[in-house]
C-alpha cells in the first residue's frame, strides 16, 4: 500500500488481543510488541505491526511517538441498564 501524506502512525506500545483469553490462555491469546505501531489512514486503521517495518514501509506518514505508552483498541461500553 503506498503512503499518503494523510497517514499516521502510532508508535509505542502495542497490545493485541489474538484470541480468547478465557479459551486459549493468557500467552496464547495476547500480544504485546513493545516497538509497535499502528498505521491510520482515511481515520481507519491500514496496518498494525513493527514500528519500524512500518515507518520503513510509509515514509511519508505523520509519525507520532508515544514511547513507551501503551497503545490499545478504544473501549466502549455497549450495553444498558433499565435504568439508563
Amino acid at each position: 500500500m503506498a503512503a499518503s501524506t494523510c497517514d499516521t502512525l502510532l508508535l509505542g506500545q502495542i497490545l493485541r488481543f489474538l484470541d480468547n483469553p478465557f479459551e486459549q490462555g493468557v500467552d496464547a491469546a495476547v500480544h504485546i510488541n513493545s516497538k509497535g505501531g499502528i498505521l491510520i489512514s482515511a481515520g481507519k486503521i491500514k496496518a498494525i505491526g513493527a514500528g519500524d517495518e512500518l515507518r520503513a514501509a510509509h515514509p511519508h506518514a505523520k509519525v507520532i511517538e508515544y514511547g513507551d505508552k501503551l497503545l490499545v483498541a478504544g473501549f466502549v461500553d455497549a450495553h444498558v441498564h433499565y435504568p439508563q
